[in-house]
């Protein structure tokens, strides 16, 4: 295992960790696609547990008038939501609830915040139906005393301040909360884990870049618990109103979960420290440049009328170059060089350069077991916020056209698809189309990498040709 490697990209991990929640709600989170739902039955125990939570007791007239007028707040979401303008627009109901998903491509303007926030949709879209439904709830609590055991004092039961003052708005005590699972915390961490992964490879001592399941083993064995890194991205949200005592109890619970990781990241990375790469041998990293190097330009070599050239392919790798030296003069002089070098190689990494040859380590042949899978990969990954399948066209249109080497040493994949008409959804282009959302190269880079991922070969990058 290659300590550096792992060294770098824990510390990269943790320095991704650290960047506010907050912002990454603001610029990321909250411009995905929500799938807003409400269940009457689930709304009015939201409302008992913050009565609950001030040591209201609430009397069978009590919870029954709560659970009206939750049913009333659902009969008004019913009336509003279809309403709502959008390009695309999925809902469903039932007799005591509503889900409607959210997407950029819903019309309607935020009065709060940011315009663009999806988030911030919902609440524009709950909100007045909301105030009201609380408000409802508060006179009537108002209306309804109780005698505290603990001052025997004579009170009403609408829900307070911290004051002591009735409360007139319902932010503070219902709010809208992602579910367990998939909350803020756990897609920034999630991102964060896919971007370090993107951006600091961890590769073997031999060159080859490791899996993610490869790499989380290696985290707990070095005692960082990884559950809190979920096994995908989080692309859409689920939210619904909750209780806020809840809801801040479980977002203090997710923060002290994400601090734990860093904290055991920190340990990890010491336990590591002081542990470095032989002195004057190739890196893991620059083992596997050049080896890339090497497997993207062979198929070349035999062609005529053509001429190759790379910087330096030859791997320097003094720690075993004594045992491979003394086993090949071993070999009778008779045998060509290949032959000793093979003869030298003890099964095991025999083994592994046998993996080394296969489909998955060759770029150029691996162009072919792409485009075999695309289409339907491609067709697979529409859907909202992205481009929604609706011919097939655009998804049987991507196909890979070559591979180059970036002066890195890594595999560039260039593709293309049916331009006409479906550019117009790139990021940048003219017209009122894009939207950040559609981008067809974000679609079928995702696609790529995908279908890539079962064959290991690291580092890559895509682009439109």
């Amino acid at each position: 295992m290659a300590q550096k490697d792992l060294i770098s990209f824990l510390n990269k991990l943790d320095s991704e960790l650290t960047k506010s929640s907050k912002y990454y709600r603001q610029a990321q989170a909250n411009k995905r696609a929500h799938i807003f739902r409400f269940n009457s039955g689930s709304f009015a125990k939201q409302v008992k547990i913050q009565a609950a939570a001030q040591d209201i007791p609430l009397s069978n007239a009590d919870r029954k008038f709560i659970n009206t007028a939750a049913e009333e707040l659902l009969t008004k979401l019913k009336r509003s939501l279809p309403k709502i303008k959008a390009d695309e627009k999925k809902i469903t109901s039932g007799k005591t609830f509503i889900r409607m998903t959210f997407t950029s491509s819903v019309k309607k303007k935020s009065q709060y915040g940011d315009p663009d926030s999806i988030y911030g949709k919902i609440y524009d879209t709950y909100r007045p139906h909301l105030k009201k439904c609380f408000t409802s709830i508060q006179n009537y609590l108002k209306e309804q005393q109780f005698t505290n055991e603990k001052t025997g004092k004579t009170k009403h039961k609408a829900l307070r301040t911290k004051t002591g003052k009735v409360r007139e708005a319902p932010g503070r005590e219902i709010q809208l909360g992602h579910i367990k699972g998939k909350s803020v915390i756990e897609s920034l961490v999630r991102d964060a884990f896919e971007d370090v992964m993107g951006d600091e490879s961890v590769f073997t001592e031999t060159g080859d870049a490791l899996k993610e399941p490869d790499i989380k083993k290696m985290m707990t064995d070095l005692g960082i618990d990884v559950s809190l890194i979920k096994d995908a991205k989080i692309d859409t949200y689920t939210v619904q109103l909750e209780a806020a005592v809840d809801n801040r109890a479980d977002g203090k619970m997710l923060k002290e979960r994400k601090k734990t990781l860093q904290d055991q990241i920190k340990v990890a990375v010491n336990k590591l420290g002081g542990i470095e790469n032989l002195s004057g041998s190739d890196t893991p990293k620059q083992k596997y440049i050049k080896k890339t190097r090497q497997e993207v330009l062979e198929p070349f070599k035999n062609l005529k009328n053509v001429k190759v050239s790379a910087k330096d392919l030859k791997i320097d790798d003094k720690s075993s170059s004594g045992k491979r030296n003394a086993k090949t003069k071993a070999v009778k002089a008779s045998k060509s060089r290949k032959k000793a070098g093979m003869a030298a190689i003890p099964a095991a990494l025999k083994a592994r350069k046998a993996k080394a040859q296969s489909s998955a380590s060759r770029p150029l042949q691996l162009i072919g077991v792409i485009n075999k899978e695309l289409p339907n990969t491609v067709r697979k990954n529409m859907k909202e916020p992205a481009l929604v399948n609706r011919t097939g066209r655009f998804a049987e249109s991507v196909r890979l056209t070559e591979v180059i080497q970036t002066p890195q040493g890594y595999p560039s994949f260039g593709y293309t698809y049916q331009r006409e008409p479906y550019q117009v959804f790139e990021e940048g282009s003219s017209g009122e189309w894009s939207n950040g959302h559609r981008d067809p190269r974000e679609l079928i880079d995702k696609s790529i990498r995908e279908i890539a991922a079962q064959f290991a070969i690291g580092r890559f990058y895509t682009r439109r040709v």
